[in-house]
């Protein structure tokens, strides 16, 4: 995908090398618009945020899930 117009003038977060280098050499994009970062989604990960999130127990409680059989749980931006 190519960008043109004000997208070019917008700050585009990216997160890593393939599409930074996609957005500065495909899309001829000016580099001080572009910032890369890590994959946000993973910063579940990150020691400072052990407590922001749930226990998988507390929303197995709080969600009154069984755990007599597997169960996988994932992190999403969704929300309703």
């Amino acid at each position: 995908m190519m960008l043109s117009g004000v997208a070019k003038q917008s700050i585009n977060i990216c997160w890593g090398d393939a599409t930074v280098q996609r957005l500065t050499e495909d899309s001829k994009n000016d580099a001080k618009y572009i910032r890369k970062t890590g994959n946000v989604t993973l910063d579940f990960c990150r020691k400072q945020l052990r407590g922001y999130y749930k226990s998988r127990n507390a929303l197995f409680e709080e969600y009154q899930v069984t755990t007599d059989k597997p169960v996988n749980l994932f992190i999403s931006s969704f929300s309703v």
